[in-house]
């Protein structure tokens, strides 16, 4: 077996795992109660986007496409981590929530290929990465969930400020990483249907957080 195989077996058996931890996640909150449907929906995506990801890396490992097929699955995976009741893993989730939706944006802008044309592609890629990397975290600082008083304490909160929420979205932090998200669906190869689904999808995602980071306002 060659260094490649055996690696592509490690994370397999690595996205497998991270997989029923996240299902233990979600499934022993006592904050949450999702339809099992949902969850094995969710399950499924994770584990088919990885095992997709593997396996086009086995046939083509000169294409990037396969590992950033990988690369999705296992970021999927990490917002289960804000359905636990533990506050250091409820935040690290919050602060890594969106990590996915900037490796699928990534990934369609890079396909067929894996690679990122220089110009617009490469920016939409670079503000997506900056928005789910760094904006987000940075929202953490100021936004409080005060319509939630079961989940656990935001321990990134340093003050609960809404001036600085304002300044925060006037700023388009939220709206930056929606602009960014639709731009690279429409940019990229892909199908009519996927770039329907994924556009108002991720645009709501995004403003709904913002209005439970808010504490509810609109």
């Amino acid at each position: 077996m060659s260094g490649l195989s055996r690696a592509l077996v490690a994370l397999a058996v690595a996205g497998f795992v991270l997989g029923l931890a996240a299902f233990a996640l979600v499934t022993t909150s006592e904050r949450e109660d999702v339809p099992g449907p949902s969850v094995a929906l969710a399950l499924t995506l994770g584990w088919a986007f990885i095992g997709a990801g593997l396996y086009a890396w086995w046939r083509r490992p000169e294409n990037r496409i396969g590992a950033l097929m990988t690369m999705v699955g296992f970021v999927w995976f990490l917002g289960a981590l804000t359905s636990a009741d533990s506050p250091v893993l409820f935040t690290i989730g919050l602060a890594l929530s969106s990590l996915w939706i900037a490796a699928l944006v990534h990934m369609l802008v890079a396909f067929p290929t894996g690679r990122v044309a220089p110009g617009l592609e490469r920016n939409v890629v670079r503000l997506v990465w900056f928005a789910a990397t760094i904006a987000g975290p940075l929202s953490l600082l100021v936004f409080e969930n005060e319509d939630c008083p079961e989940c656990p304490d935001n321990l990134l909160l340093v003050w609960s400020s809404d001036t600085a929420a304002t300044v925060l979205e006037a700023l388009g932090l939220h709206d930056a990483a929606v602009a960014t998200c639709e731009s690279g669906l429409r940019t990229c190869p892909g199908s009519p249907l996927l770039r329907a689904v994924l556009v108002p999808a991720e645009r709501a995602r995004v403003r709904s957080s913002l209005k439970v980071l808010r504490g509810g306002q609109a």
